[in-house]
């Protein structure tokens, strides 16, 4: 019998990402290579526990709002910007 530890181990998930990228302008752009390296390390930071993290590029969203770009944590814009884009 396997011990609790090994059984988690030997299961496996993945896990869909959705980039959600905010802007001002030229600020904050988040390139294709970028988030494809991301996954990377993701990938290898969580490969031993049976994660993988996956994307689809063409469902990475870009939001270009000055306002939601200089939000604080927990504010009314960060309130705001979450009700819209999640």
């Amino acid at each position: 019998m396997m011990r609790p530890r090994l059984q988690r181990a030997a299961q496996s998930v993945t896990i869909l990402v959705r980039f959600i990228h905010i802007l001002s302008g030229n600020e904050g752009v988040v390139s294709q290579g970028q988030r494809v390296e991301q996954m990377r390390v993701m990938n290898d930071a969580f490969s031993a526990a049976g994660v993988r993290f996956t994307y689809d590029e063409d469902n990475v969203t870009e939001v270009d709002n000055a306002t939601f770009f200089a939000m604080g944590h927990m504010s009314a814009a960060e309130r705001q910007c979450k009700q819209q884009h999640q």
